[in-house]
């Protein structure tokens, strides 16, 4: 298998709106084809963000930042939620998913989630093509029993209205 290079959580890679909005299914594809459990952090200036999960067994799940997990950076108004809600984002709720997520089983959900996360970009934090953007990688530490839920908790890299870094196990991982 193709092993991508994973910046690790303290660094990341720089770049535009533009080239992040040009790549994200060829940066969805190399995690699928990578084989291990990663995050793909893409954060913007203000802090708010967008990221991929991509889970042991092989499913994406993508999120965009809500107002449970914003700190202080700027809110999402409601009409930019109904906009998330239109796209086909699932509700944020306490707890393990405080984001608005989507998760894809299938080539034809990878699809839609690469628009529907575009659209985010543009539409709902409103980002423009000149915009910078840092992009993180690492390695999501899983054990075989553990519970999905538990996973993405451990691994969040805001938690309600405080900064928490995920969990290592692996070199790579940052």
């Amino acid at each position: 298998m193709t092993r991508i290079r994973l910046t690790g959580f303290d660094q990341s890679d720089e770049s535009t709106v533009a080239s992040l909005s040009a790549n994200l299914a060829e940066l969805m594809q190399a995690m699928l084809q990578d084989g291990r459990a990663l995050i793909a952090l893409c954060q913007f200036l203000d802090r708010r963000y967008v990221q991929f999960w991509l889970q042991p067994d092989g499913r994406i799940i993508g999120e965009v930042i809500s107002n449970f997990n914003i700190g202080d950076s700027r809110v999402l108004e409601p009409r930019a939620e109904e906009r998330l809600r239109e796209l086909g984002f699932h509700e944020p709720v306490l707890g393990p998913q405080p984001n608005w997520w989507f998760a894809s089983t299938c080539t034809a959900d990878d699809i839609r989630l690469v628009h529907m996360i575009n659209a985010a970009i543009f539409d709902v934090l409103e980002e423009r093509p000149i915009d910078p953007v840092s992009i993180t990688t690492w390695m999501a530490v899983t054990q075989p029993s553990a519970i999905l839920d538990e996973v993405h908790t451990n691994h969040r890299v805001y938690r309600p209205m405080e900064r928490a870094k995920p969990e290592r196990g692996d070199p790579e991982a940052g």
